[in-house]
């Protein structure tokens, strides 16, 4: 309805300029009179006309429009299941404009899989057709989520349809962090693969090395799009880095080889630093969304700050350990416990390094410390490893306490980026949503770069 307005307004636009015109050449003259031709209403099957206020029906053969186009008319369709794209004609020196206004079958729009959400649809009359394409009214589709990990809030009423050539509302799966496949699920397979569904916002970073891709350090999962590490993995040192030469492996495969392994491995957007300290974070962006399995997904990075720490369950860091038996690193999960840090270290933003968005979260912050329950000391393959512990209740999620920057007392106590301090946690927050617009705007601009000549 307003497409064929707007149509019809800029044609009545034209037809002014144009009669200013005559009028001017009538004017100047002294005497000249323009005649247009009127239109008949044309005989239809599937649509009929009507007085622009919808007042009155007009007649095909006997009622006639004016030539002038300044008088427009409305076309209505017969069937209820049809509509115009420009219900609104005028009449100029005898032509329709538009001149095509049948009536084409409602349809609703196309709905795509998300990496959350997949969509099954059928016609009217039962058949499984693609929810890709515009589909008919009476339509049904029906919302699936994508994965365990993700959750559907539309509860049982997971079944929509279109009506009217519009859908009715729905919202697509949510994700939900934290969560592992529960361990009665894989208690029987082998414990290299074991680990894998324990730590499953474990990542490895890999840096190109002397045209070789190198294992550099290790990261955590805080969306499907941002991962968390320490800047140390980066050596930045206030030089700029090239997100070509960081990747990023997520779940089992990451030796560069085989497809499967190059489908678990993403090329990195952008790297966000603090400074060069190593009391400092990164955050690193996919080009694409990270596809959570059940080995792979996010880990939670909110939590009730009434918590007692003492019932903060199972503290543990995924590490990274030589398979004696292949002489491959594989992951492992240590558990751990608090400790007291050797010497209070805090750290300062470097103001320059991030959007100006974020000055205020540019504030000191403190460190964690703790140590491995079976006596392991602090190893490099592990910088930037995330703490976790697991949050009492029915669904126990793991949540990030603290991101692995170094070690003191020769590699006993291991040091932390205190995720949990406020501060930083609204700044982790606002680089998370941070991710969502750079994804989109990096879409766009590869789109905008195809159509460019």
């Amino acid at each position: 309805m307003f497409q064929g307005s707007y149509n019809t307004l800029i044609f009545l636009l034209l037809v002014f300029i144009l009669d200013a015109d005559v009028l001017s050449e009538v004017i100047s003259s002294g005497s000249r009179n323009i005649s247009r031709e009127a239109c008949m209403i044309p005989a239809s099957k599937d649509h009929y006309y009507v007085s622009f206020d919808e007042s009155r029906p007009l007649h095909s053969g006997t009622d006639k429009v004016e030539g002038d186009g300044q008088t427009a008319v409305k076309v209505k369709c017969f069937s209820s299941l049809k509509h115009i794209t420009d219900d609104v004609v005028i009449c100029f020196d005898g032509q329709w404009y538009p001149a095509d206004h049948g009536c084409e079958a409602k349809v609703c729009k196309p709905v795509h899989n998300t990496t959350t959400t997949n969509y099954t649809c059928t016609s009217p009359e039962g058949r499984e057709i693609s929810c890709a394409v515009p589909v008919p009214i009476n339509s049904q589709i029906t919302i699936h989520c994508a994965h365990w990990r993700f959750t559907n809030p539309n509860l049982e009423n997971n079944t929509k349809l279109c009506l009217d050539g519009g859908w009715q509302e729905w919202k697509p799966c949510e994700p939900t962090c934290g969560r592992v496949k529960p361990f009665t699920d894989f208690i029987q397979i082998p414990k290299i693969e074991r680990e894998l569904y324990l730590n499953p916002w474990h990542v490895i970073i890999y840096r190109l090395v002397d045209k070789r891709w190198t294992q550099k350090c290790v990261g955590t999962i805080l969306s499907s799009l941002t991962i968390i590490t320490a800047s140390v993995c980066f050596d930045p040192e206030g030089k700029s880095i090239d997100e070509r030469t960081v990747k990023v492996a997520a779940g089992q495969f990451h030796d560069f080889k085989t497809a499967q392994s190059l489908s678990h491995i993403y090329d990195v957007h952008r790297i966000s630093i603090e400074t060069s300290d190593s009391s400092s974070i990164a955050m690193v962006y996919t080009e694409t969304h990270i596809q959570f399995n059940d080995t792979v997904g996010d880990v939670c990075y909110y939590y009730d700050k009434t918590l007692n720490p003492a019932k903060e369950f199972g503290l543990q860091m995924a590490v990274l350990i030589e398979n004696t038996n292949t002489g491959t690193i594989v992951k492992d999960t240590e558990l751990m416990n608090y400790s007291q840090c050797p010497s209070s270290t805090t750290s300062k933003f470097n103001k320059n390094s991030i959007l100006s968005i974020f000055d205020n979260f540019f504030k000191p912050i403190d460190q964690i410390c703790a140590e491995f329950r079976s006596g392991r000391k602090f190893d490099p393959r592990d910088i930037g490893a995330g703490l976790v512990f697991q949050k009492p209740g029915k669904r126990a999620e793991f949540y990030l306490k603290g991101v692995l920057c170094g070690s003191s007392e020769n590699g006993k106590v291991l040091n932390f980026l205190d995720t949990s301090n406020m501060d930083r946690e609204q700044m982790i927050h606002k680089f998370v949503e941070m991710g969502l617009g750079l994804q989109h705007m990096f879409k766009m601009s590869k789109k905008l770069l195809s159509i460019l000549p």
